[in-house]
C-alpha cells in the first residue's frame, strides 16, 4: 500500500468551467475501489475524515427507558414551593453502557418548561471514563417557582449514542399520565333532590396533590373559602372556610336549604376560592389561581319545604363568604 491506496491509474479530466468531468477507468480486477485524495481512509466501519472517523450513525431504542414517573421532592424545612421530581428507570443493562447520553424534558400543559442533559458534555464522539449513570435511574428536579398551583406537567426521557456526531435523540418516553399540581375536587359533579327540607346530604372530598405547607410570611397554611348558592349549604358551616395541610383530604358534607322564596331547580355552582394572602405560590397577586368549579344539579319535588327543626325556612349558607387577611 502507498499512500493509503494499493494502485493507481492514469484518468482524464475534463475542464467544464463550473466543475470537472472525470472518467475513470474500469479497474483491472474485483474488490477494489479508487480513493479520492491523498490520506489515509477512516477505517472500515467508520464514517468521517482522518483523523475525526467515528462509529456509523446507529438508532437508540426508547424500549431501554422505562416510563417516567412524577412524584414529590423532599424540600428543606420552611419552603413553601414543591419541588416536582421525575424518575426514569434505565432498562436492559444499558446504565452499564459508556456511550449513550440522556435527557430528561418538562413540559406544562404541551409547553416545554425545562431540559436537564444527564450524561452529557463529551467530546463529538466520546465515550465515558465508566458506566453512566451509576444508579440506573435518571433523575430531573423541576422547582416550584417553575410552575403554577392547576397546572397539569408532565416528563419524557429521550437518549442517543455519543460515538458518532450524526446519532439523534431516541423517541421520547413519556408518562403514562400528566401530574396534576393543584388542589382535586371530588366528585367534580353531583346530585340533591330537595324534599320537605330533607336532612340527607352528600360528600365532597377536597385533596391537595402538593403538600400545602405553612408560609413564613404569614404563619399561616392556605385557606379555601367556598361560595354556594341559596339553594346548597354546608353541613359543618365552620367549613365555609378550611385550612389545607400537607396532602391531607378533607371532607366536605352539602345538603338542600329551604329559602323563604322556595328553590329554583337546576344545574348550580360551588366556586371555591383561596382566601388568603399566602405566598408566591399559593395565591400569586398578579395571576390568582383558578380553582375547579364543583357542580351540583338540584332536583325538587313535590311537597310543602320547610326547615325540621322549627318549622320555619331556613336560608343558612355561605354565600359570598371571602376573607382576606
Amino acid at each position: 500500500m502507498k499512500d493509503g491506496c494499493w494502485d493507481y491509474f492514469d484518468m482524464n479530466i475534463t475542464n467544464c468551467g463550473d466543475y470537472y468531468v472525470y472518467y475513470l477507468r474500469p479497474p483491472n480486477y474485483c474488490s477494489v475501489a479508487y480513493c479520492a485524495g491523498y490520506k489515509k481512509p477512516c477505517p472500515y466501519g467508520k464514517e468521517g475524515e482522518p483523523p475525526n472517523c467515528f462509529d456509523l450513525p446507529q438508532e437508540f431504542s426508547s424500549d431501554n427507558l422505562g416510563n417516567p414517573e412524577i412524584s414529590i421532592n423532599g424540600d428543606p424545612e420552611g419552603v413553601v414551593e414543591v419541588t416536582l421530581r421525575c424518575k426514569v428507570n434505565i432498562l436492559n443493562g444499558i446504565d452499564k453502557w459508556n456511550n449513550v447520553t440522556y435527557r430528561i424534558e418538562w413540559f406544562v400543559e404541551g409547553k416545554s418548561l425545562k431540559s436537564d442533559p444527564i450524561c452529557g458534555g463529551l467530546p463529538v464522539g466520546g465515550t465515558h471514563a465508566e458506566s453512566c449513570p451509576k444508579d440506573g435511574e435518571l433523575v430531573s428536579k423541576l422547582p416550584g417557582t417553575k410552575y403554577k398551583i392547576g397546572q397539569w406537567i408532565s416528563c419524557n426521557a429521550s437518549a442517543k449514542f455519543t460515538t458518532s456526531p450524526s446519532n439523534v435523540w431516541s423517541s421520547p418516553k413519556t408518562v403514562r399520565e400528566p401530574f396534576f399540581a393543584g388542589i382535586q375536587f371530588y366528585p367534580r359533579t353531583t346530585t340533591l333532590e330537595l324534599k320537605e327540607c330533607d336532612l340527607s346530604f352528600n360528600t365532597i372530598t377536597v385533596t391537595p396533590t402538593v403538600p400545602a405547607r405553612k408560609s413564613k410570611m404569614t404563619g399561616h397554611f392556605p385557606m379555601i373559602t367556598f361560595w354556594l348558592p341559596p339553594e346548597i349549604q354546608l353541613v359543618n358551616k365552620a367549613k365555609c372556610e378550611i385550612e389545607l395541610k400537607g396532602t391531607t383530604t378533607i371532607k366536605l358534607q352539602i345538603k338542600a336549604t329551604c329559602p323563604k322564596n322556595g328553590i329554583t331547580p337546576g344545574l348550580k355552582a360551588i366556586v371555591p376560592h383561596i382566601s388568603t394572602l399566602h405566598s408566591n405560590f399559593w395565591s400569586p397577586p398578579q395571576n390568582p389561581i383558578s380553582l375547579p368549579t364543583i357542580w351540583v344539579t338540584v332536583f325538587k319535588k313535590p311537597g310543602h319545604l320547610t326547615d325540621l327543626r322549627n318549622g320555619h325556612r331556613s336560608s343558612l349558607f355561605c354565600i359570598g363568604h371571602w376573607r382576606m387577611v
